[in-house]
């Protein structure tokens, strides 16, 4: 069974980044995600990028891999709100103890 958030999301975002964020296919975002894009934003609608969309869906394979890349945790959305604080409202702990014990 699906996760609602993640049927909504999927339905709500075109970016074929967003489709490879959400189905936690980090083997085929290496090939489209590098560090000169990591921090663009996907949904100009919400203002994601590609972290924010894989903090919300829980697509932690993809947290892991683009916080290596470097992505930037404090890039905030279109609701001034930054990855650590869209996993604090998506229940996604992950990202928190990824961060925590890297540091």
């Amino acid at each position: 069974m699906s996760h609602p958030k993640i049927n909504y999301w999927k339905n709500k975002i075109k970016e074929p980044i967003a489709h490879l964020i959400m189905n936690n296919d980090v083997d085929k975002l290496v090939d489209v995600i590098t560090i000169n894009n990591l921090n663009n934003i996907i949904d100009e609608e919400h203002r994601l990028t590609a972290l924010h969309i894989a903090v919300i869906t829980h697509a932690n394979n993809v947290v892991k891999y683009l916080i290596e890349l470097g992505a930037d945790i404090n890039i905030e959305n279109k609701n001034k709100l930054n990855a650590s604080e869209l996993a604090i409202r998506y229940n996604n702990e992950y990202l928190h103890n990824l961060i925590n014990t890297s540091s």
